[in-house]
């Protein structure tokens, strides 16, 4: 069995959002979860995705007013390969092992 999310999470820098999502993963076993419109990018975007519990991570960072993009997954369910991410969008190829 799988658990894929795609969530419009329409920001993602607040603590409390940080640990719903990692409970989220923990409690549904999340192996593969995308993040739109998440406002946050850099330094602190990488913060706040090396917290969330997943081994492997894209973004696509935020530009102005326009959330990014942020994927994540667990490497021992899911082959991830990004093939581009051209302006605020990003295309993978997925295979669940």
């Amino acid at each position: 069995m799988f658990n894929f999310v795609s969530w419009n999470i329409r920001g993602a820098s607040g603590k409390t959002v940080s640990r719903l999502i990692k409970d989220l993963v923990q409690k549904y076993h999340m192996g593969l979860l995308a993040l739109f419109k998440a406002q946050i990018s850099g330094q602190k975007a990488d913060s706040v995705l090396c917290k969330l519990g997943m081994d492997y991570r894209f973004k696509v960072g935020a530009v102005g007013f326009l959330g990014g993009i942020w994927v994540m997954w667990d490497s021992f369910l899911w082959s991830v390969d990004v093939l581009g991410s051209p302006m605020l969008s990003v295309f993978i190829f997925v295979v669940f092992l």
